[in-house]
Formats: structure tokens, sequence, C-alpha cells
């Protein structure tokens, strides 16, 4: 699976991100990667209410992992982009870059998720329509 950039999402640091120092507090960096993923998902017609409802198969995080490069302040104005790093039969996994207005990586997320059958809670197939859009999305880039 090549990291390929398949979406991305402009944002800026806000209060309610930081922390008393001021800087990017990390439940808050998971917090805009996983609304980066969100919007991608709904965008290729898989929004997270469908799997919430039950429509589709739920996709729990299995894995999650952060680094800091460099700090990520208040008021820093940051792109989000969101990479394909797997695409399995049960699974898939979203790497999230924030890089800054010199293209500099500030932060790094990697997060997988495992098809889960909302009716057994067992490990399923991922959706075949879901896989196709998914790798149609990262040929474009």
């Amino acid at each position: 699976m090549s990291n390929q950039t398949v979406f991305k999402l402009e944002t800026q640091i806000m209060l309610r991100h930081t922390d008393a120092a001021g800087v990017l507090f990390f439940p808050r960096l998971h917090e805009i990667a996983h609304q980066a993923v969100e919007k991608l998902l709904a965008l290729i017609g898989f929004p997270l209410s469908d799997m919430i409802s039950g429509k589709l198969h739920h996709l729990p995080i299995v894995h999650a992992e952060a680094d800091y490069n460099l700090p990520c302040r208040l008021g820093d104005k940051l792109s989000v982009e969101v990479l394909l790093h797997k695409l399995g039969d049960h699974s898939l996994g979203f790497t999230c870059n924030f890089l800054d207005s010199r293209g500099e990586i500030r932060a790094i997320t990697r997060v997988d998720h495992a098809a889960i059958d909302p009716h057994t809670g067992l490990v399923t197939e991922l959706n075949q329509e879901l896989k196709t859009a998914l790798s149609k999305l990262q040929s474009k880039f």
C-alpha cells in the first residue's frame, strides 16, 4: 500500500485545542485527525452515521499513535493530509500528516480500524464498495 494523500483538510489551532501552555493538547490532535477521516468517508459516500446506525459494519479503532515533530501552537494554520496506509480484507488504516505553511510536518497520527459486524461484534470483511471507493480515490492522487 503506497502512502499517497487521499484527502486534505485545512484547519487552525484554536484555544479549545490547546493546553495551558497554548500548545496543541494530545487528544485534540487525534480529534482533528478523526475529523479529517470522517469528512473523507462522508465525501466518498460512507458517513459515520451509516456505520453507527448499523447500515454498514463498524470501524472501531484498534491501534492509534502520534508523533510530534514540532509544536502546534494556538493560531497555527495547518493542512491535515490524510493518507491511506492500509487497506486489507478486514481492516484499514489512515495516517494524518499535520503540515505548516512551509510544508514541514508538525505532527503525525496513525490509526488502524477493524471491520466489525454490528450485530455479532465479530471481525468481518471490509465493505467491498468502501474498499473500491478508497482505492479509486487513492489512484487520483
